[in-house]
């Protein structure tokens, strides 16, 4: 019983410091345990949504969307553009989950973004 509490405790600390933004909110993750799958030549690492009972999978690719006013090819400089959706809008290839996290929190604090999320896989919800 005290294992599983300081495993519960060590949990906790550690997910407080991953994180991805949804909607302008930080939405922290719990990172499981040896839960990959590869879909699409891409490996998809899965999360716990922290305070939801919810579970998600991220790979390696980052959706942005930059602001009209930004200059985008001084910023697209820095990253490997995947594909281009949109004359603003961009899916960017990361090494991998871990750093599309963190591109995608680096673009949403810089301000120069509408928004910049890693790509997310969702369960679909029945009606």
């Amino acid at each position: 019983m005290k294992i599983l509490i300081i495993f519960i405790m060590i949990i906790n600390i550690y997910a407080d410091d991953v994180y991805i933004y949804n909607h302008g909110k930080k939405m922290f993750l719990i990172p499981l345990v040896q839960t990959t799958r590869d879909v699409s030549n891409n490996q998809v690492h899965f999360f716990l949504v922290k305070n939801r009972n919810t579970t998600i999978g991220i790979d390696s690719k980052v959706i942005v969307k930059f602001k009209q006013e930004v200059d985008i090819n001084d910023i697209l400089k820095q990253y490997t553009v995947f594909k281009q959706l949109s004359k603003s809008t961009f899916v960017l290839k990361a090494k991998d989950t871990t750093q599309a996290i963190s591109i995608a929190n680096q673009l949403t604090q810089s301000g120069q973004v509408v928004y910049a999320q890693p790509n997310i896989y969702r369960k679909p919800l029945l009606r």
